[in-house]
């Protein structure tokens, strides 16, 4: 059955090879201001480590002594964009 689900997730990954005869213009991407200057490593998102570590009943460490609140007060409250 597997090689069949798979094979069914190919098929439906792939573009159909139809051609409507209507042609469709290419998106044209108008440059931005700041795209000469800015880079990756400009960016800066606020994520966290270990997104949903709850502490454990027994800790040998005290740097596993803590708990992360839910992903969603994380997104929604902290700012988190990363996890």
């Amino acid at each position: 059955m597997g090689v069949f689900v798979l094979l069914g997730v190919l098929l439906a990954c792939t573009e159909p090879k139809v051609d409507s005869g209507v042609s469709v213009p290419e998106r044209v991407v108008e440059p931005l201001p700041h795209d000469d200057v800015l880079r990756v490593n400009h960016l800066q998102l606020k994520g966290t480590h270990n997104s949903t570590h709850i502490e454990p009943p027994t800790v040998f460490d005290d740097s596993h002594r803590y708990t992360h609140p839910s992903l969603t007060e994380q997104l929604e409250d902290w700012g988190v964009r990363q996890l």
